[in-house]
């Protein structure tokens, strides 16, 4: 059973006071022997795991927070629900248990996460991605040849994705997959675009496709004639 959150000790630092660093919590915030464990001792599974865990939630701090502030509880706490679940598979204890009490708020009622316990949601999120980040795998995806963006079925997924995100239609999310592979070279705002319809912010989606036509679009201004 997870450990419930104690603001008056995981937000300070080894010295007692408060911690402005992520990475003086505590260290290591991610048991790769666990992670591995979970993976069945797959280190090829294990790396994809934690490529995934940045590309489907380093934005999961902020769209608890704007979820929440909206008012649309229940999006929260899936939000809060699947990070929970998907940081223990990757062996993140601090950020599962931190992951299980905010969900825990948003399951009681009326109930929400103090801005201590976001805080440290944020910090911890920060120290995980930062791991992931130094690690041998963050390396070796930076060393990958670049994927040259295929304009034409760029052009015609965004023309078949904007009525659906501008009429909040569901059907966006059956795309998430097809925006990733198609919409990756332009950058991380094809992985946030997914993100965002997977959370049912489609206002936000929407502004995220307009921001990627026009990446597109500068992309095609500079290409040689």
């Amino acid at each position: 059973m997870p450990v419930p959150f104690d603001a008056a000790t995981s937000l300070t630092s080894h010295d007692g006071g408060l911690a402005s660093d992520p990475s003086e919590i505590r260290p290591a915030a991610i048991n790769r022997r666990v992670g591995l464990k979970n993976s069945a001792g797959d280190e090829t599974l294990y790396r994809d795991l934690l490529s995934n865990f940045v590309s489907d939630h380093a934005l999961d701090w902020s769209l608890i927070g704007d979820a929440a502030g909206r008012g649309d509880i229940a999006v929260a706490r899936r939000i809060a629900h699947t990070l929970k679940s998907v940081a223990a598979l990757i062996g993140a204890r601090r950020l599962h248990n931190i992951a299980w009490t905010i969900e825990e708020k948003f399951t009681e009622g009326d109930g929400s996460p103090t801005a201590d316990e976001m805080l440290y949601l944020d910090a911890e999120m920060r120290a995980v991605l930062a791991e992931i980040d130094s690690s041998e795998t963050g390396r070796s995806a930076d060393k990958r040849e670049p994927i040259a963006l295929d304009r034409d079925g760029a052009s015609d997924l965004m023309e078949r994705l904007l009525p659906l995100l501008e009429s909040g239609n569901a059907a966006s999310l059956d795309m998430t997959d097809e925006i990733r592979s198609i919409l990756s070279p332009l950058g991380d705002s094809a992985n946030v675009l997914a993100e965002r319809i997977q959370n049912f912010d489609f206002d936000e989606a929407l502004n995220v496709l307009t921001e990627l036509q026009r990446k597109m679009d500068a992309v095609s201004d500079r290409k040689p004639s």
